[in-house]
């Protein structure tokens, strides 16, 4: 085991993340200031503008070092392939970043619920919130493949389930694609 050499990894972050504090917080309430803005708006290229932002922009250090950022930047990429193939949005209801991360967890929480079947009960509940909050098969299969350890084809097969009430038979095609990579 290397240990010095991980130790030094975690002064150099942590030295990095100490000399960029404020232009971290400063990023970062960009990020959050434009997705209120945003939402609050029903404004999507404002929303997307942020992608570039993030991934390129004065937004990395933010996406390098605020774990929050990365869960926007999926939600993002999520909204922006729900735009680009009319499929609905995953910011449906959400008017704010909070009402933006608190969809993301719940179902992020309903999904774990579902793969982990701890309870008969707590199943039923996953799917209910899932059915009265249903997701785009882009949101589905990224949210789940991109947070969960490793999805069962049973899993993937219970999420088709629960959305077939909503989806038309290509979103169901779509997703059966996506779940075969």
């Amino acid at each position: 085991m290397n240990t010095p050499y991980i130790n030094q990894e975690a002064e150099e972050y942590f030295k990095t993340l100490a000399d960029n504090k404020e232009v971290l917080d400063i990023c970062y309430q960009h990020i959050c200031n434009t997705l209120d803005e945003g939402l609050a708006k029903l404004d999507f290229e404002k929303l997307l503008s942020l992608i570039p932002y993030i991934t390129t922009g004065e937004g990395h250090l933010a996406f390098e070092h605020i774990g929050e950022s990365r869960r926007i930047l999926r939600i993002l990429n999520i909204i922006s392939l729900e735009l680009k193939y009319c499929d609905g949005t995953f910011a449906t209801e959400c008017f704010s970043k909070d009402e933006l991360m608190a969809k993301y967890f719940l179902t992020l929480f309903a999904f774990r619920r579902l793969l982990f079947e701890l309870s008969e009960d707590s199943v039923n509940e996953a799917t209910q919130y899932l059915q009265a909050n249903p997701l785009s098969p882009f949101g589905v299969y990224i949210l789940a493949s991109e947070e969960l350890l490793t999805p069962t084809r049973s899993f993937w097969e219970t999420l088709a389930d629960i959305h077939a009430p909503y989806w038309s038979p290509a979103d169901m095609q779509q997703f059966s694609l996506l779940i075969q990579q």
